[in-house]
């Protein structure tokens, strides 16, 4: 069984008896394009992802750059 799973908001999507590798894959385009989150894939049965409420906190520090137009 494969799993795709959300680090950021713990969306999870699997392949089972009735869904096909063809489902999870438009499942995972459709989770991108609605959140902007990239879906990881794992074969574990049980998928290993921070949680949700520790990718409040961004990984590296960032400064916002102010344009003129």
């Amino acid at each position: 069984m494969t799993t795709a799973y959300c680090a950021v908001c713990g969306w999870s999507h699997e392949t089972g008896p009735e869904t096909t590798r063809s489902d999870l894959n438009r499942a995972m385009i459709d989770h991108h394009v609605e959140t902007g989150h990239t879906p990881i894939e794992t074969d574990e049965a049980t998928p290993r992802a921070k949680p949700a409420t520790a990718a409040a906190e961004p990984d590296v520090e960032w400064t916002p750059v102010e344009r003129e137009f």
